[in-house]
C-alpha cells in the first residue's frame, strides 16, 4: 500500500480553509453583512450622482 496520497487529493490551500471557516462562522451574520454592503452601495451611488450634477 502506497503512503503517498494521490495527485487528485491534495491538501486544501490556507484560501480553501478560510473560506470554509468563513461558511461554517458567518452565517449567522449573513443577513446583516449584506444589510450593510446594500448600504454602502447606496451611498457609493449617491456620492456618484452628486458629483455629475
Amino acid at each position: 500500500s502506497g503512503e503517498q496520497l494521490p495527485e487528485e487529493n491534495p491538501l486544501p490551500t490556507h484560501e480553501e480553509v478560510v473560506q470554509s471557516v468563513k461558511h461554517y462562522t458567518d452565517d449567522f451574520l449573513l443577513e446583516e453583512k449584506i444589510e450593510r454592503l446594500q448600504a454602502v452601495t447606496f451611498l457609493m451611488q449617491l456620492k456618484q450622482t452628486q458629483l455629475l450634477q
